[in-house]
């Protein structure tokens, strides 16, 4: 894991995990943030304490969305439209309904479900590298 419970609630100012649910959604953040660069952070932190500090918000960041995007999958399991209501009309019976982003995620699939998370993480990523220079998002593209 790339962040602990005491730096999400002392330095990033996390509210939203209990201490019981860090561990996992942590591990899972810290899974994804491999997945992007690659596994470059693996055995490859940066000595840089700015540079480290981005690693571990971007885990506290990522596992906060992952924590929201459970709880609104459970929420709608049990909705019919699963978006906020944005217009009605009675006579013709038109209904429209406006998804949140974490919805249009998860209606999305995976891929849609990983670029946002993907977008969360490199708010604090970019530009970020190891001790040699190279950068952990960057994919040679």
């Amino acid at each position: 894991m790339y962040a602990e419970y005491s730096y999400y609630t002392d330095s990033y100012g996390g509210r939203a995990l209990s201490e019981d649910e860090f561990p996992e959604y942590a591990e899972r953040a810290s899974d994804f943030l491999n997945y992007i660069t690659r596994k470059r952070l693996v055995d490859n932190l940066p000595s840089d304490q700015t540079d480290l500090g981005r690693i571990k918000r971007a885990c506290c960041a990522v596992a906060e969305k992952m924590k929201a995007i459970d709880k609104r999958k459970e929420e709608l399991s049990g909705s019919a439209s699963g978006g906020a209501l944005k217009s009605m009309s009675s006579g013709g019976e038109s209904v429209s309904f406006e998804l949140s982003e974490i919805d249009r995620a998860i209606v999305g699939g995976e891929k849609e479900l990983n670029r946002y998370l993907y977008n969360i993480a490199k708010v604090y990523l970019s530009m970020v590298g190891d001790d040699k220079g190279f950068y952990y998002l960057y994919w040679g593209i």
